[in-house]
């Protein structure tokens, strides 16, 4: 049940109305939704405080495997993070009217996504207490301090787009689009760097690294803000329905097709027989026959092949619990890309061994604590704030 924002005592910090009172006010689901959220953010952040006592031992991470699990969830909420503010600078940009409404829901996701995406990895760092290094001796040949520095900037240019769309900064909502796209386009680029660049780890040796993440972060999403334009007008006073979703999965018969033209491009050159580099080779034969197979393949499902087949079939591309289906595959399976990305690099030490990697429980639990926290700043963000823009654009 929808609770009246009148019916809540309004308080202003900074321009922006919130509405705290509904944190404390909601239904029976509410208070479930929220006592779960809590219990699996605890349990995270026990098994946290277990991985700072005892070290990344607990984990299997080991110095063969120095990216394994953290890495993975980073990459996939920095993906979140700027293919939300792609979208919503696009939209801003090119005055696609229709979709007004999800403005506001791409600010919070890209904001929610980028914070937790800087709790990833630092949560990957074995002694955060030295975090502070650094920026005292920053190395500057290397793709990882970049990337941390844009994400830095990135995350407050979303709290700053957050002020300007719900605030008295409405104004600037054109010059921030201008701002927000080619930053969020440059977040996710230096983030593929970051993997393209690395020496040591061959498999990742590839110039079209940078696009196959920017590619894959406008996927997800597209099809996470068609499940969200869904879901929350039943629990917010968002106003959005089947003319922004089939707008949105118009957008993802583009999108989806762009993204496999850019892994086709990187697996046909690893394998075609007149081309093939050794290293590279055994990196992607481990991933086709070795233990991280499900991820390529689960994503060649999930992430491209059948939500294609669905959003263009002229039935089932009408049917939102069709579209609803194929959105939620996109969203697992770009999570699956990440998992072969990392592990088609990791696959392969610095001396050219093979090396196998699963993670631990206290890494599965830590995972679920920061997803869920995720979860709960949106939800704690979209309960207090206002969704509905009304006659402001």
């Amino acid at each position: 049940m929808l609770e009246n924002l009148e019916d809540f005592k309004k308080y202003t910090l900074l321009g922006v109305d919130m509405y705290p009172g509904r944190l404390i006010k909601g239904t029976l689901l509410y208070y479930m939704w929220m006592a779960g959220l809590l219990l699996i953010l605890l349990m995270g952040v026990a098994s946290y405080f277990t991985q700072l006592r005892y070290g990344m031992v607990i984990t299997g991470s080991r110095n063969e495997v120095s990216w394994s699990l953290y890495i993975i969830d980073f990459i996939y909420f920095v993906g979140l993070a700027a293919g939300g503010l792609i979208v919503v600078s696009s939209v801003e940009l090119f005055g696609v009217k229709k979709l007004k409404p999800l403005l506001r829901i791409g600010v919070l996701q890209a904001m929610c996504c980028a914070i937790v995406a800087i709790i990833f990895v630092s949560t990957d760092i074995g002694h955060p207490e030295r975090f502070y290094r650094f920026f005292l001796s920053p190395n500057f040949s290397s793709m990882m301090f970049f990337d941390f520095m844009v994400l830095g900037g990135y995350t407050a240019l979303t709290i700053v787009d957050l002020w300007v769309m719900f605030g008295s900064g409405k104004k600037f909502m054109y010059a921030m689009a201008v701002i927000s796209l080619p930053a969020a386009i440059g977040l996710h680029t230096v983030t593929g760097l970051v993997f393209g660049l690395a020496k040591s780890r061959p498999s990742w040796s590839s110039a079209i690294m940078g696009p196959l993440f920017v590619s894959s972060a406008i996927t997800s999403s597209l099809a996470l803000l068609i499940l969200l334009a869904l879901i929350m007008p039943k629990f917010t006073n968002l106003k959005s329905g089947s003319e922004q979703v089939f707008l949105m999965r118009d957008a993802l018969t583009i999108a989806i097709p762009v993204d496999v033209f850019f892994l086709f491009s990187e697996i046909i050159t690893v394998l075609w027989p007149y081309s093939q580099k050794p290293e590279h080779l055994v990196g992607i034969n481990f991933i086709l026959h070795g233990p991280f197979a499900f991820s390529l393949f689960g994503e060649i499902l999930l992430a491209s092949l059948i939500p294609f087949i669905i959003i263009l079939h002229p039935k089932l591309r009408q049917s939102i619990p069709w579209i609803v289906a194929a959105s939620v595959m996109v969203v697992v399976g770009v999570y699956l890309k990440r998992i072969f990305i990392v592990m088609v690099g990791m696959s392969i030490s610095p001396l050219g061994e093979l090396v196998r990697y699963s993670p631990t429980l206290p890494e599965l639990m830590v995972t679920a604590g920061w997803f869920s926290l995720a979860v709960l700043l949106f939800t704690v963000t979209t309960r207090m704030l206002d969704l509905d823009p009304g006659e402001e654009h």
